[in-house]
């Protein structure tokens, strides 16, 4: 790569982009002080809502990834991380980057032309809603379920008979489980375990 090579990334920050630090770091220093921080964390809010106002309505950040045609600035990820950066330097307590970054993004990947996709992303973009992105677990494979807590899935043979499943202690979900016989904890190596964790019977 030459030093005229037209796609090699430019790692300075930009006039605009340096123009958005210092207005989000005069908001910040304005409303979020550390004293103010710390008093918030007693109140038990999620988030600062009046900061959050301020953040979304004066300089727009919350629509930073949402392109113009759709309520927000069309910016880039560049602007984002700046923002990003300024609220974890004041430890900021606002949504920033569960509303408008992983929300926004996810939405982004929808079909935009859709109502129920844009709707929601104007909203997100002028900070009039908070997203949360919210991931379902998938099933496990057909034939491989989840087995009880307790016992270890049935091995096979050489032969290809199964063979008896080995139990495994109770609440024994670390690498190396242990049975309890009599006063002594023995420890073997099962297959697999699949229990949620709590107290092992091998604990003193």
């Amino acid at each position: 790569m030459t030093g005229t090579d037209e796609t090699a990334p430019d790692l300075l920050y930009s006039a605009e982009e340096d123009a958005l630090r210092t207005a989000v770091r005069a908001l910040l220093t304005d409303r979020c002080a550390p004293a103010a921080v710390l008093a918030d964390l007693e109140t038990g809010r999620p988030y600062d809502p009046e900061l959050w106002r301020a953040l979304t309505a004066e300089i727009g950040a919350a629509g930073l990834l949402v392109p113009e045609e759709l309520g927000g600035q069309g910016a880039g990820a560049r602007e984002a991380a700046v923002v990003l950066e300024e609220l974890g330097r004041a430890v900021a307590p606002v949504p920033y980057l569960s509303s408008a970054v992983l929300a926004v993004t996810a939405l982004l990947g929808c079909d935009t032309d859709r109502a129920e996709v844009a709707g929601p992303l104007a909203e997100l973009a002028a900070g009039r809603t908070v997203g949360v992105l919210a991931v379902r677990c998938r099933p496990p494979p057909a034939g491989r379920a989840r087995p009880p807590c307790g016992r270890t899935p049935p091995a096979r043979s050489p032969g290809g008979s199964p063979r008896s499943p080995t139990p495994s202690a109770p609440g024994c979900c670390s690498s190396r489980p242990r049975a309890r016989t009599g006063r002594r904890c023995t420890p073997w190596t099962p297959r697999r375990t699949a229990c949620a964790p709590s107290r092992s019977p091998c604990s003193t």
